[in-house]
């Protein structure tokens, strides 16, 4: 049987003398492994399209349970990223979230999208692609429905005033009157960038800043994400040794 999807791929594996082993996140069957036989050949036609943020359209042909790449067209592959370690860096940490949430042989096109869209602002964008991740993050955990709450208390339903707790494992924030030591300090205009995060078109991630914010949005986002994944992507510790 023949499949031909649009994907990108995020992250391969070598095996044997000329092979890798893909995994792409597609449009029209989720997360798929793929096996690229003989792409690391000098003369490969499929050399390509077995390069980690490779995007196009690829022929499948499944045999036995088991998916092989006959051919590829590449759209993009966001060459410039390897240029720019940190900017490479960042787009891998999107992509490894991405590949967390897209399941086998389901489609996600939102997440997708999402994906492509901030893969490509911070390849190309002026914008800090540490904020885009930021925004990013925000847009993932609305998609996937664990959004933390933050423009009201979730125990009494009060607005949020100048001063808030930002509480992980409560789901978002508390007012001071409600949980005066819980959680971190997190103040109102980190609140209203976070919310705003959720609305902003895919197209313009790159254009929100975050300015003198940005520290503590990214205490409340990574320890949110922390707590409700159990998981720490591989790509921030890489991250944190580049910014540090």
């Amino acid at each position: 049987m023949i499949h031909t999807v649009t994907g990108m791929v995020v992250r391969w594996a070598n095996y044997g003398e000329a092979n890798r082993m893909l995994t792409v996140l597609t449009r029209e069957m989720g997360k798929i492994s793929v096996g690229a036989v003989g792409c690391r050949k000098p003369k490969s036609r499929l050399a390509s399209g077995a390069q980690l943020f490779f995007y196009g359209r690829l022929m499948v042909r499944e045999s036995k349970g088991r998916n092989y790449l006959a051919s590829v067209e590449m759209l993009d592959a966001f060459f410039d990223l390897r240029s720019d370690v940190r900017r490479l860096a960042y787009a891998t940490y999107l992509a490894n979230a991405a590949e967390t949430f897209m399941l086998e042989g389901e489609p996600n096109e939102e997440l997708f999208h999402l994906l492509l869209s901030a893969v490509a602002q911070v390849c190309y964008g002026s914008g800090d692609p540490r904020d885009i991740r930021d925004i990013y993050l925000v847009k993932l955990m609305d998609l996937m429905g664990f959004c933390p709450e933050v423009e009201h208390c979730l125990r009494c339903g009060k607005a949020n005033e100048p001063a808030m707790r930002f509480v992980p494992e409560e789901g978002g924030v508390l007012c001071t009157a409600c949980a005066p030591l819980a959680g971190r300090p997190i103040s109102a205009g980190a609140l209203r960038i976070i919310a705003s995060s959720r609305w902003i078109p895919l197209t313009k991630m790159g254009s929100l800043k975050l300015g003198h914010y940005r520290e503590e949005i990214e205490d409340a986002l990574l320890g949110f994400v922390r707590y409700h994944m159990d998981t720490r992507f591989k790509a921030l510790a890489f991250l944190d040794e580049i910014e540090n």
